[in-house]
């Protein structure tokens, strides 16, 4: 969402041979990136956008502190460089300085408040802060802007079941999967919450219409069997255990549990 363009001062040909910087790093080539930025800064050192370039660079490489400080000349070089305090608070909350995070993306806000990406990284950088409440609104922001951001529905979701409110969870989660219907994964995880809330009739009826779907889904077959064996259905736990060593014979949790069933089985 940042503005792609920040080049301040310079001509022509220096902004071509951004294009070409941008390219080498879209192309895998980060040595060359790194000594193509080292030279570009040489030669344009007030220019902020090389700078942004070479911390996504560094930070790609690992080198986590060169590049905080190259995020850091970006910013103090032109402070309305949205794209380059984004990079800023992400790298800080990779670096678990999360305060620092949430002041560098509120910044990031004020600059482009149109922007659902970078309200979506303050919510990151609040939760990961302690602040729930507030990245709670950070993400009904972004959801206010856009509200098919399956992700922001799922770290509301998240936060609300870390602070005790699964019912509350469970609406986002539903949402995300109204929203994302061929994500598999969210799918079974919304028939998890629905038997971690006794809803267990539910997450059967939900499991069923995946299975249907995906009959070679060990997660789904494994999940039943665990809400079966919970309901005392020792019968229909083997059957979907059978599943889970059809699609995985070698699993031995699965067939670990299915001997500890017929054997209780066994002294019935």
């Amino acid at each position: 969402m940042g503005r792609k363009d920040k080049t301040k001062y310079s001509g022509p040909e220096f902004k071509a041979a951004l294009i070409d910087l941008q390219n080498l790093i879209k192309a895998g080539d980060l040595d060359r990136g790194i000594s193509e930025c080292k030279r570009l800064i040489k030669k344009e050192p007030l220019e902020p956008m090389p700078q942004n370039i070479y911390g996504v660079v560094l930070a790609n490489l690992g080198n986590l502190g060169e590049a905080e400080i190259a995020f850091k000349k970006a910013v103090s070089l032109d402070s309305t460089y949205d794209e380059a305090w984004c990079n800023l608070g992400e790298l800080l909350m990779a670096v678990n300085k999360p305060s620092e995070a949430v002041q560098a993306l509120l910044t990031c806000v004020r600059i482009t408040p149109e922007s659902f990406d970078y309200r979506y990284q303050l919510g990151r950088a609040l939760a990961k802060d302690g602040k729930s409440e507030q990245a709670i609104d950070a993400y009904l922001n972004v959801l206010s802007l856009n509200s098919r951001y399956v992700e922001a529905h799922l770290r509301i979701s998240e936060i609300l079941l870390e602070n005790g409110k699964p019912r509350e969870a469970l609406k986002y989660q539903k949402e995300a999967v109204d929203i994302a219907p061929n994500r598999f994964d969210l799918k079974i995880e919304l028939a998890r919450q629905f038997s971690n809330l006794g809803l267990r009739s539910a997450a059967l009826d939900h499991l069923t219409e995946l299975i249907e779907l995906e009959p070679n889904s060990f997660d789904a077959h494994y999940l039943c069997s665990e809400i079966y064996r919970s309901s005392n259905m020792d019968e229909q736990s083997i059957a979907a255990l059978d599943e889970c060593l059809r699609i995985d014979p070698t699993n031995f949790d699965a067939a670990d549990i299915r001997n500890q069933i017929i054997q209780g089985l066994d002294k019935k």
